[in-house]
């Protein structure tokens, strides 16, 4: 690489010399490879350049085996993990849970404070008779038979139709009974306290009306004997069985269409099951246009500080050849990962470009700058262009490498996490990595020494046909990198290395970092549904109403399994579950169902089942199952005096399941409803509690003192809701993220250490990340950012931004000669400036166009944490690391530093002289060179 005559400089060989030994050895022949690749790649630029398109194309087919994942269960929780086993044994047994749909209803009229009023109910019985009355024609085929809401819904006995939990069941949805009705108020509370197993206040099909089902934040006066509310309720439930589900989208598309008709005197707020799907992917396309534009504010700028604003010296077409090899590394891991069968998910597209833009503009402002420097510098060495951009590729490969190794180890280390989407995000974006990399040594070296060959021709880089020949169209005008090199070189550097200022930037931001630390103890878990929608979505306003007026949150099952329902001690011992579940946390006692103590109150009452028995605190065990099959064929319910409901055992004939003979129960489930869920923490908090409740039951004797286990007989149970598969992830989100942080930290700080031969160096690095992810978790806590999947996946990807801040700077601090403050300078002026120019600023200005995304997640889980990712990067990478490195660096490498004393030419020399200018007047290239040129061949053709 050597191409002068003078002796190498003469080492000492001390401790420190056998020290770094191999660290030099290793850098040493990073150095040779790059430099006979960048050799390479630019005597045959085409060739090298067609196969790397050749290779992304034939790779990229591999994106049409694409398989995108975007059911929740699939991205968030592992199938294998229990909630997942649980969900599959409920569906299988008991049929998945009903599909929602529900109208919460506020008077239209505000001032209007009690919403049971004759002219609302009219108006909600018209309504629901409308949806009663629904006729769906599927593919708007009319010849077919249209679907209905009978042919969808929830039917405990066949023939009496719908259960539909509404206002109206108090006139047993009959018009007439409301419009002759005389006082509505009265009337609920007659039927709420006073008579509720009387027919006129049972439903239409028989069975008493649960007022929190009904009703929003009611309340009843004793001395009016009148009921007052603030909402009323409208909820449908249907089948959710693979037939039902796909003529439900359809019949709820329809619904949706009904429900949202403007009304005279109510307010509607509305859900269907299909709606959260239908919003995401609105959310998704309307968010579109920000992302692009995002993108293009980025390519804006990398098309223009990558070169100078000139005629000549410009790289607008590089920026453009270095985005679209982001793109084709994105290609290329796309295809690599179909091809394996890694299946992908919506944070992917969204989140990996992001991240490999990042990493390949950084590599790019580095590429470009050094080949500055080298050009500058080359007319004492009289280089050819393969040599010039040997040169470069051999000074910033083993930096490079450094940086992109540590990177994919810490990425395909991250995707060992259980987790299904952060571990399908790790694989995804360490291939893009690893394929960025090498596409930046090869491809993008080939097209900077095609753009140098016409730069130093002085040929337009928009018209390369034309040779600028005029003195002020060829000198250097404005460049953003060397304004930016300039403020290090005169501005930052001095102030950084200046031991007061060093001495109070480090104690800033361990006072920093502390404070960070604290406020990371104090984030949230969560992501929140509204944050989740577009802001002008209706399911926003639904879910502000519904956590405002609905007193019930979604059911809770607890299956039971595996036992012997007839013995004496498990019954006795399901009678006592009853009243444990019922004092769990969260969950609402009124609304549990449980069909052993109407199954057992059955029995016991002879006027109902006929049975009579001498023993009275338990179900004959020989008789248990053939009189449970009894209780559960019966039609109507069994009302009984001074009992406050009624015996219906049809509603029960879900929760009991027999074996194939009929003989034994394999299967038992109790029902009960949360109480309004508002909070994520209390979503999260209410599924602890219910599985605390089943451990208890499934494992008395880990509660319970040794005397009391014969009395108290386990019943293997587990709980289970619709939205545990959404939240079952906050039971180990924490331990999973400290597993990637752990690993990527690890890979990030072995790397370094083999690489820098220098563990101090390795240390600070190290630190540093730890230091950005701090911050960036005490940024979350104030910005009010929820600790959920995607912040976990930002998380891990800041890792991988936070080595780029760091990395380059602490090689150029090893390999430079001088004092601490010396090294620093030479540092920050070398490779901060392009950590500046590059990512900072590229980074800031696509982040800031996320801030005008339409839903609150980009601006939430996007914007707010890529700029606390961008904003704390540069500040430890350009303010803390060079302190740290200035008040107690590692020393310098005892090789490199020698060889770069016997290399380095004046830096300020090599500044002060026009490139291009001095090219075309005093370098005299090797003759023997297929890129030879000469002043006299100006009007010579580029030789491509």
């Amino acid at each position: 690489m050597r191409h002068d005559n003078t002796s190498p400089p003469v080492v000492e060989k001390n401790l420190s010399y056998y020290a770094s030994y191999p660290s030099y050895l290793l850098d040493k022949l990073f150095r040779n490879i790059f430099y006979y690749v960048g050799y390479f790649t630019s005597s045959a630029p085409i060739l090298v350049i067609a196969i790397a398109v050749i290779f992304t194309a034939g790779i990229g087919v591999g994106i049409m085996k694409l398989e995108l994942v975007t059911d929740p269960q699939s991205l968030w929780t592992p199938a294998d993990s229990e909630t997942v086993i649980q969900k599959n044994y409920f569906d299988d047994k008991f049929s998945p849970f009903y599909r929602i749909e529900q109208l919460v209803i506020l008077p239209k009229n505000t001032s209007q404070k009690n919403a049971i009023q004759k002219e609302m109910l009219i108006e909600l019985a018209e309504i629901q008779n409308e949806i009663v009355n629904l006729k769906v024609y599927p593919d708007d085929n009319c010849t077919a038979d249209p679907i209905t809401l009978n042919d969808l819904c929830f039917a405990p006995i066949p023939s009496k139709g719908c259960m539909i939990q509404s206002p109206f069941q108090f006139w047993q949805n009959n018009m007439n009974n409301l419009i002759h009705e005389q006082n509505a108020p009265q009337k609920i509370y007659q039927c709420v306290n006073v008579m509720s197993l009387q027919p006129f206040c049972m439903s239409d099909i028989g069975i008493p009306i649960y007022d929190k089902q009904a009703l929003g934040k009611a309340e009843y006066n004793t001395t009016t004997r009148t009921a007052y509310a603030e909402a009323l309720i409208l909820t449908l439930l249907l089948n959710n069985d693979n037939v039902t589900a796909q003529k439900a989208m359809q019949w709820e598309k329809k619904f949706l269409e009904l429900v949202s008709r403007e009304t005279k005197y109510i307010s509607i707020y509305y859900s269907a099951e299909r709606s959260a799907e239908d919003e995401l992917a609105r959310e998704t396309t309307a968010d579109i246009s920000t992302v692009l534009i995002s993108y293009a504010a980025m390519f804006v700028y990398v098309a223009i500080s990558l070169g100078q604003i000139h005629p000549v010296k410009s790289r607008v077409i590089m920026g453009l050849f270095g985005v679209i090899i982001v793109i084709m590394s994105i290609v290329i891991s796309a295809g690599i990962c179909c091809l394996c069968g890694v299946k992908g998910t919506m944070i992917i597209l969204e989140v990996m470009p992001f991240l490999i833009l990042a990493i390949g503009v950084d590599n790019m402002f580095i590429l470009a700058n050094h080949l500055d420097q080298v050009i500058k510098k080359s007319k004492k060495k009289h280089l050819t262009i393969p040599q010039m951009m040997g040169e470069t590729l051999g000074n910033v490969g083993a930096s490079m490498t450094l940086a992109s190794i540590s990177e994919f180890l810490a990425f395909m280390l991250g995707s060992l996490t259980k987790m299904p989407a952060v571990q399908a995000f790790c694989i995804y974006s360490g291939v893009a990595i690893l394929a960025n990399f090498v596409l930046q040594v090869t491809c993008f070296t080939a097209l900077l020494s095609l753009d140098l060959r016409r730069r130093l021709q002085n040929r337009l880089e928009f018209e390369p046909t034309y040779i600028v020949k005029k003195p002020f169209l060829i000198r250097d005008w404005i460049s953003i990198a060397n304004i930016i090199r300039y403020i290090m070189k005169k501005i930052v550097a001095p102030v950084i290395v200046f031991l007061p200022i060093s001495i109070t930037i480090i104690f800033v931001f361990i006072g920093l970092t502390a404070a960070s630390i604290y406020g990371a103890f104090h984030l949230n878990q969560g992501l929140d549904q509204v944050t989740s929608f577009p802001k002008d979505s209706y399911l926003v306003k639904y879910y502000l109403m519904q956590r405002e007026y609905v007193d019930l949150g979604p059911p809770v099952y607890f299956i039971t399994k595996d036992i012997n329902y007839p013995d004496p001690k498990i019954q006795d011992q399901m009678s006592k579950m009853l009243n444990i579940v019922a004092a769990t946390d969260y969950l609402d006692t009124g609304s549990i169902l449980y069909f052993y103590s109407d199954f057992r109150k059955w029995v016991m009452t002879p006027d109902c089942s006929g049975k009579n028995i001498s023993v009275s605190n338990y179900i004959p065990p020989e008789h248990y199952v053939e009189w449970l099959r009894e209780f559960l064929a019966e039609d109507e319910c069994c009302k009984i005096e001074q009992q406050i409901t009624p015996l219906c055992g049809f509603q029960f004939r879900e929760d009991v399941k027999f074996s194939p003979d009929f003989k034994s129960i394999e299967a038992a489930r109790l029902m009960i409803q949360t109480k309004t869920l508002i909070t994520q923490e209390d979503f999260i908090n209410s599924m602890k509690s219910a599985y605390y409740t089943s451990d208890y039951l499934s494992n008395p004797e880990k509660y319970l003192p040794k005397n009391e286990w014969s009395s108290n007989p386990a019943l293997p149970s587990f709980p289970y809701s619709v939205y545990y598969i959404f939240f079952a992830q906050y039971l180990y989100l924490p331990e999973v993220a400290a597993m990637n942080f752990l690993i990527a930290s690890g890979a990030v700080l072995l790397t370094a250490l083999i690489l820098l031969g220098s563990p101090i160096a390795a240390i600070y690095i190290l630190l540093c990340i730890c230091m950005i992810n701090a911050n960036l978790m005490g940024l979350m806590s104030v910005w009010s950012v929820y600790v959920n999947a995607v912040s976990v996946v930002n998380l891990v990807m800041s890792i991988g931004i936070s080595v780029e801040f760091c990395v380059h700077i602490t090689r150029a601090f090893m390999k430079a000669r001088g004092s601490h403050s010396e090294r620093v300078k030479k540092a920050l002026i070398n490779m901060g400036s392009s950590v500046v120019s590059g990512i900072t600023f590229t980074k800031f200005i696509g982040v800031v166009v996320l801030a005008f995304a339409h839903s609150e997640i980009f601006q939430i889980y996007y914007f707010r944490m890529y700029l606390g990712i961008v904003i704390s990067g540069a500040l430890h990478g350009l303010l803390f690391l060079p302190s740290l490195l200035n008040i107690a660096g590692p020393r310098s490498d005892p090789i490199a530093s020698k060889e770069e004393e016997h290399d380095d030419t004046s830096e300020d020399e090599a500044e002060e002289t026009d490139v291009t200018y001095q090219y075309n007047r005093d370098i005299n290239f090797n003759p023997h060179h297929h890129d030879v040129y000469t002043n006299d061949d100006e009007s010579a053709p580029i030789n491509y």
